[in-house]
């Protein structure tokens, strides 16, 4: 009967947060983080305590809390709300390709009052070009959260694109911070 009421809890959810914006507060390494939920995008976010359950363990081992953290494919914030409640102080640096995306994570980074954090909207390749987002075929990339700039990225899936995104350099985006 449980699996029943949370399974229609799961499928009402995705239904509301289709139609209306909220936000959901969660609890992730001893500490409370807002989720905004924006046209579905943000609710796979409050699984974090079960997501990578590595990822918590790997920052605390290698970051030294000594300058800043470049996370390239960002994605909706993932890995930057598990650096923000280990290093509140430290600089982040986000690098995404999917403006969607970018946009999500700026305002995650609103509402949790997350200082010192940098989103950039672009990809990294080895020159300055553009280039399709690619997406799921049954979505837009600019709502697909898992659009990527690599064409074989996921065997399986058929790739449409609607976006294109601007790309540069590793270097030139330290160079320019």
């Amino acid at each position: 009967m449980i699996k029943e009421i949370l399974s229609f809890t799961k499928k009402l959810l995705k239904l509301v947060s289709k139609y209306h914006n909220f936000s959901i507060s969660i609890s992730l390494n001893n500490q409370r983080l807002v989720i905004p939920i924006i046209q579905n995008v943000g609710l796979s976010l409050l699984k974090l305590r079960n997501h990578e359950k590595f990822m918590s363990k790997i920052l605390e081992k290698y970051y030294d809390n000594n300058g800043a953290f470049i996370d390239v494919g960002t994605n909706i914030g993932q890995t930057l709300t598990k650096f923000k409640t280990i290093f509140p102080k430290s600089q982040y640096i986000g690098i995404e390709a999917n403006p969607n995306c970018a946009s999500y994570v700026n305002k995650l980074i609103e509402k949790n009052k997350f200082k010192n954090c940098i989103i950039i909207s672009a990809g990294i390749t080895h020159s300055p070009q553009i280039l399709p987002l690619l997406a799921n075929s049954n979505d837009s990339s600019i709502h697909d959260p898992n659009a990527t700039l690599v064409e074989k990225y996921r065997e399986s899936n058929k790739f449409t694109s609607s976006i294109y995104s601007y790309c540069t350099t590793l270097d030139h985006i330290i160079d320019s911070l």
